[in-house]
């Protein structure tokens, strides 16, 4: 089985590297099997260039301001973390990869 837990899984550029069982099966991830002190989450506020994502920023920022439960909060995420598990065979029809 292979496991996976990102907020990447919402954009489509990584989505086309996957395969499609791994996006059909993706499931929000909530407390407490979220974990906050991981790169599923926080890497949204880092670019391209490994500096701060200023819109992610400014949107999460407007977001969290109005949320007024936890859940809210979390939602104000500019993207959810996704996760998925699929059974490996998936990714090497995907890839080509002969066992």
């Amino acid at each position: 089985m292979v496991k996976g837990k990102t907020w990447l899984l919402n954009l489509p550029a990584y989505q086309q590297l996957l395969p499609k069982e791994t996006v059909e099966t993706a499931k929000v991830v909530m407390p407490p099997e979220l974990n906050f002190a991981s790169d599923a989450v926080w890497g949204q506020f880092i670019n391209k260039k490994g500096q701060g994502h200023v819109y992610n920023y400014r949107n999460f920022v407007s977001n969290l301001a109005k949320a007024t439960t936890p859940d809210q909060a979390l939602e104000a995420l500019p993207y959810q973390v996704l996760a998925s598990t699929i059974p490996i065979e998936h990714y090497y029809r995907r890839y080509n990869i002969v066992t």
